[in-house]
């Protein structure tokens, strides 16, 4: 009886170990060979890109002849559009098409307004801006009155106070886009500017005073820039210490792991309750006094963000949420928290005979951040290969949105074609 048991339990296990074996194929070989093949493409994608591909395209801005603000022309490193508001009626699609209108690169943003209707005839020539970054003084304007060079796009039909936003000329605080209704805005002497040609449609003001909004967000993005590059190592030092105290949480589980939990908790309840109730009481003040700075105001310190009383709101709303989470999960889950505090003993033991092991993730993370940096940046240098130059501007009128792309080597010769680019 023992035989016919041994006999039969034998055969069992000859079946459980053959059957799984049999019909097996190797698929690591392949799966290898392909993923090489697409190494070896990229690496030749990213030679190609870099070989081919111009930068400074992407850092700088370039003018309607396809030259390098700052250096093609060293000592202009500044764009000016010549009518910003065409670039404002495409809205947000200005950005894959590019912006219709003559622009031309200036050593700095102007400081002062003109118009032809408020010039007094050939007298302030000097005071505008025309096509290769000259006024209409130059000799090859000569012969032609203020009307015909701005009815033919050779000189811009305005010009306003503007200041570098990522050295771009738009227009700076003094000369605020108020109109709503009647598209019109003020200079410096108060008085009334159009904005756009006599010629073109009349801009309505609602749409003017929306598209804007881009352009203000460009300015704020540019402050955020502006302080991390200030903040950067005060960040890396924060870094540096939560990674510490993160390895000192890690060793003293091993000892008091109740301990450390139920302090924890309580540390994030406590922490909670007062980041809700402080950032309450901190937009309720702000929100009730003029200490509060408007929207759109100076950004270029981080302290302007806390003087916001938004931002307070927004900080009391995130932390009563976190509060809400944690006080649900110690209500609902009290009794899994002493399984998990079983499991932490256990695994800071295992983490302690090999310390090596939290560093372990590090080293693909970097990895990771390397191939996303290097992938990003053959697409960028990619699409400066070959770009949209921009759009056809016949007379000043209307854009034809019939976009034409030109590689790298013909933008040198650019300039005997109308077209434009941002």
């Amino acid at each position: 009886m023992g035989f016919c048991v041994g006999h039969k339990h034998t055969e069992n296990v000859k079946t459980l170990t053959t059957v799984p074996v049999q019909n097996r194929t190797c698929t690591d070989i392949p799966c290898c060979v392909v993923f090489l093949i697409f190494v070896i493409g990229f690496l030749a994608v990213t030679l190609w890109s870099f070989a081919m591909g111009d930068y400074a395209l992407l850092l700088y801005p370039t003018d309607s002849h396809g030259r390098v603000c700052g250096r093609d022309v060293h000592d202009k490193p500044y764009l000016l559009f010549f009518d910003l508001i065409v670039c404002v009626k495409l809205g947000p699609s200005v950005v894959v098409t590019g912006c219709p209108t003559p622009q031309v690169c200036l050593s700095s943003c102007p400081n002062y307004s003109w118009s032809p209707d408020a010039s007094n005839g050939d007298a302030t020539r000097d005071s505008m801006i025309c096509l290769d970054g000259v006024n209409a003084n130059d000799p090859k304007f000569s012969g032609q009155s203020v009307q015909q060079l701005v009815r033919n796009g050779q000189c811009a039909p305005n010009v306003h106070p503007s200041k570098p936003v990522l050295n771009r000329c738009l227009p700076n605080q003094s000369f605020e886009l108020t109109a709503i209704v009647t598209g019109q805005a003020h200079n410096n002497a108060d008085k009334s500017m159009l904005l756009q040609n006599p010629d073109d449609p009349m801009v309505n003001g609602v749409k003017v005073s929306q598209d804007t909004f881009l352009f203000k967000l460009v300015t704020i993005w540019e402050k955020i820039v502006a302080d991390l590059t200030q903040t950067w190592h005060i960040i890396v030092i924060c870094i540096l210490v939560s990674v510490v105290l993160s390895f000192i949480w890690i060793y003293l589980l091993r000892c008091c792991t109740a301990a450390i939990v139920w302090t924890t908790i309580t540390l994030y309840v406590t922490l909670f309750t007062i980041g809700t109730v402080f950032c309450f009481l901190r937009w309720h003040k702000l929100s009730t006094t003029s200490e509060s700075a408007t929207y759109f105001e100076s950004y270029s310190v981080m302290a302007s963000y806390f003087r916001w009383a938004p931002t307070w709101l927004g900080l009391g709303i995130i932390f009563a949420i976190l509060l809400g989470i944690t006080l649900l999960i110690l209500i609902f889950l009290r009794q899994r928290i002493h399984i998990a505090i079983a499991i932490l003993r256990e695994v800071s033991k295992a983490v302690s005979s090999n310390p090596s092991v939290p560093l372990l993730p590090i080293l693909p993370f970097f990895l990771e951040m390397i191939v996303i940096v290097l992938v990003l940046l053959v697409a960028f240098s990619l699409s400066t290969i070959s770009d949209p130059v921009g759009a056809k501007v016949i007379n000043g009128s209307d854009p034809v949105m019939n976009l034409s792309l030109e590689d790298k080597a013909k933008k040198g010769h650019s300039g005997h074609n109308s077209t434009y680019s941002m």
